[in-house]
């Protein structure tokens, strides 16, 4: 435990300063005394800084992900159980964006007498993402394993099976809509199609935006021998489904969303070993997965869902081997 806190806390951040300082001290002389600092969309500089303010601009992105990898190696066990991974990851990727920005910079950079001669070479961009996304997941990685606040304990009572006979099979769905994510929608599709009439075309990308968060404001939770399944909206695709022979215990929660990080699909089965789809406060299912990850979904009267799962995983075999995220499609561990 204290290797993996010291990894997050310590090696992370200074792997992010060492990608950027490195290149920066290597080719410092080589640069001009003002550096492109934006870039038109045709990849001509428009702006620039100081090099000093360029180093502090991107120190200071270093810094604060830095900070963030170290509040969550040293307060994880004061954070609700999914927000160290979370915090973790928001710090590895402002750390890797800064030295990746400063990296990048330094090499395209190098060579120039101006400025206004700077180029923004695709790998660059490429480079920056890559650096800063590799090094938010594996903060994450690195937090997921840290004791988080425990959440409350699940009532007595809150994992009951149902009395099924031999052979015998059942279905339970529930529907659950959340007005506040319709009313989003609708809004961001309202405002999409009016500006793009008045305004120009690029404002259709808040209606395309708006159709998206339409198609998280309303799930289908379903239950039956297969296991759990979770639809969004209307659309076939994504769905979330994970299978019975993965689960071994599910439960009736209280679901609150600052434990989950907030509204929608939170977290990551895959890197964060946690997720959920939260569309409000409330009732929930739980699954204790059997690989240690745990995935929960809020749904109205979830009783019946929770004691017919409980029900088929009594009398399925345990998930043995193969791919431990057999039975999830769609979006269940992309985000």
């Amino acid at each position: 435990m204290i290797t993996r806190r010291l990894a997050l806390g310590a090696l992370v951040p200074a792997i992010a300063a060492a990608l950027g300082l490195v290149p920066w001290l290597l080719f410092r002389d080589e640069l001009p005394d003002r550096l492109a600092s934006h870039f038109d969309l045709s990849g001509t500089p428009d702006q620039s800084m100081n090099a000093a303010v360029f180093l502090a601009t991107t120190g200071a992105l270093l810094a604060v992900g830095a900070f963030l990898c170290v509040a969550s190696a040293v307060a994880s066990d004061r954070m609700p159980h999914l927000m160290p991974a979370l915090v973790a990851f928001l710090g590895g990727f402002l750390a890797g964006l800064g030295g990746g920005i400063l990296a990048g910079t330094s090499l395209s950079q190098r060579g120039i007498d101006s400025w206004r001669e700077a180029d923004a070479p695709w790998w660059v961009v490429l480079g920056a993402v890559l650096a800063s996304g590799l090094l938010g997941v594996a903060a994450a990685r690195l937090a997921s394993g840290l004791p988080g606040r425990p959440l409350e304990p699940v009532p007595s009572g809150a994992s009951p099976v149902m009395d099924l006979t031999s052979g015998e099979r059942a279905v339970w769905s529930r529907r659950l809509t959340s007005s506040v994510a319709l009313m989003t929608a609708l809004g961001l599709i309202i405002a999409g199609l009016a500006g793009a009439a008045f305004l120009g075309w690029p404002l259709l990308l808040l209606a395309l935006g708006g159709i998206a968060v339409s198609g998280f404001a309303t799930i289908l939770v379903r239950v039956d021998a297969s296991g759990l399944e979770v639809r969004y909206g209307v659309f076939p695709r994504p769905r979330t489904h994970v299978a019975t022979s993965r689960i071994a215990r599910a439960s009736r929660i209280t679901v609150r969303p600052r434990e989950w990080g907030g509204w929608g699909y939170r977290g990551s089965l895959r890197v964060l070993r946690r997720a959920a789809v939260v569309l409000r406060s409330g009732p929930g299912i739980q699954l204790e997965l059997r690989d240690g990850t745990v995935f929960a979904v809020t749904i109205d009267e979830p009783d019946d869902g929770v004691a017919l799962l409980n029900a088929e995983i009594a009398r399925t075999p345990a998930f043995s081997g193969g791919d431990a995220r057999q039975g999830e499609d769609g979006i269940a561990d992309g985000v």
